[in-house]
């Protein structure tokens, strides 16, 4: 705030001419659904139109932070298929949607897995490698008790593709 506040302090204290260009919530929302199907597309995807109405009511939710709910989205649009009820299978709004996101990755890698690997490039200060995180993420008790919970191997360490897999998906 203290930045657009000086921003625009400077702008005006240099005369800069300003243009001022609105545009209606209904144009925006055109807009962002228009971005919606063309990310769709570049993944060669496309939506129906039921899915497409719902789409675009959520996108309405929060339209100050359109940009960054259509990127997660599409996230998960992208995997749709014809019989999803887009209603029950996208959440509305950023927080909610991140939420989903986070759950759908904890259904597919394990709880305790993506929570700790998200902890772990949480708290580091200049992140970690490939290796490091396998070393962490095998000193975790938990982590390797859900990720061998059909096996007993006889040396208790994470496997490569279980790190590469997550950090593929997230």
């Amino acid at each position: 705030l203290s930045y657009m506040y000086f921003c625009e302090t400077r702008l005006n204290t240099g005369q800069v001419p300003r243009v001022v260009v609105e545009m209606s919530k209904e144009r925006v929302l055109d807009e962002a659904m228009e971005i919606v199907n063309e990310l769709l597309e570049k993944k060669k995807r496309r939506l129906q139109e039921d899915q497409l109405f719902v789409v675009r009511q959520k996108v309405k939710e929060e339209p100050e932070k359109t940009a960054l709910y259509i990127h997660l989205a599409v996230e998960v649009i992208q995997n749709w298929t014809s019989e999803v009820h887009a209603d029950d299978a996208l959440k509305g709004g950023v927080i909610r949607l991140i939420e989903q996101l986070y759950g759908t990755l904890e259904k597919q890698f394990g709880k305790e897995l993506v929570r700790a690997a998200l902890a772990f490039l949480t708290f580091s200060v200049k992140g970690v490698t490939d290796i490091e995180m396998e070393d962490l993420l095998s000193l975790h008790e938990a982590v390797l008790d859900e990720v061998f919970q059909y096996v007993k191997p006889t040396v208790r360490r994470l496997p490569s593709h279980v790190w590469q897999r997550l950090k593929a998906a997230m």
